[in-house]
């Protein structure tokens, strides 16, 4: 065989191939972006970013109509326990404000989402670098066939097989470990270091960003501050309160806020047994935060 042939048939194998390839994941459609996503239920498989990031491409706004926007202090709040709104929970392990932009930027470009609950948080605006893999629409070609595709897939093998546990369920809510553990080092450097917080900038224009495009969508928003534990809110208060007021003054009219740190909710911090290191809440204590959320996000629902 001629050199010419040998290379046109090879690259006509590859190509067929590639295509074959591709047209199986169309068919298997892991992410649920390429067929109607209508009644649904779709899980989180290997990276937890690409996976949201893809879900919320037609999965996410055909199936829910209120997102949880925010890090792992709110990743394992159970939204399916929220009546008032099917809420997807798009919360990020280690996750930051820019990172969760290009996610909800997605479940925004089709209509359905109608309330957002944002978390409210120092952590969420101290970083704008994306952790594991840069969140762009290229990612969609990915779903067509990648090593980061093939990693979910294996990772979903496993799981059915039983050699993994699937901590995620159909509402994005991350079912972590209760174990008692101490506090990753950024957070204990930011509770426990004198004065105010550290912000990232352009992860505050981010933040105030979604912010805007939640309001020029009509959608209202929940601003959340979650529950830190008393012994390492008290001498932070100060400082919570000054970030919380950088905040406020973007709120319009209609949205509403909830602060765990306020007096109304001082038996869910006093209590240590309600955290694994003081910010991250074991079940039954997010179970009772998510109650307190799905009552404020009634009082959003339009008459």
């Amino acid at each position: 065989m001629k050199t010419r042939t040998w290379l046109a048939a090879t690259l006509g194998s590859t190509v067929v191939l590639a295509g074959l390839v591709a047209l199986l994941n169309v068919k298997i459609d892991l992410y649920g972006i390429f067929s109607d996503q209508t009644g649904q239920s779709r899980m989180v498989y290997g990276d937890e970013r690409v996976a949201k990031y893809l879900l919320s491409t037609r999965y996410v706004p055909t199936n829910f109509d209120a997102l949880l926007i925010g890090s792992s202090v709110s990743a394992n709040w159970n939204a399916g326990l929220i009546d008032s709104f099917r809420t997807y929970n798009e919360s990020l392990n280690g996750g930051n404000v820019v990172e969760q932009e290009a996610i909800v930027d997605q479940a925004l470009e089709r209509p359905g989402v109608k309330a957002a609950v944002l978390l409210v948080h120092p952590y969420f605006t101290s970083s704008h670098n994306f952790e594991t893999v840069e969140l762009t629409p290229r990612i969609k070609l990915g779903a067509l066939g990648s090593t980061s595709l093939l990693s979910a897939y294996k990772n979903a093998v496993n799981i059915r097989l039983g050699r993994e546990e699937q901590t995620y369920d159909r509402f994005g809510s991350n079912n972590f470990d209760t174990a008692a553990r101490k506090l990753n080092p950024k957070l204990e450097k930011m509770l426990k270091s004198a004065g105010d917080f550290e912000i990232d900038e352009i992860a505050m224009r981010s933040y105030f960003r979604l912010i805007d495009k939640l309001h020029q969508r009509d959608i209202r928003i929940l601003f959340v501050v979650p529950p830190t534990s008393t012994p390492l809110l008290t001498p932070k208060r100060a400082a919570f309160e000054r970030y919380q007021a950088l905040i406020t003054p973007h709120m319009a009219a209609g949205d509403l806020l909830l602060d765990f740190n306020s007096a109304d909710y001082a038996g869910l911090r006093d209590d240590p047994e309600n955290y694994t290191d003081g910010v991250h809440m074991r079940p039954a204590a997010a179970g009772a935060a998510v109650a307190a959320i799905d009552r404020e996000l009634e009082k959003l629902r339009r008459p």
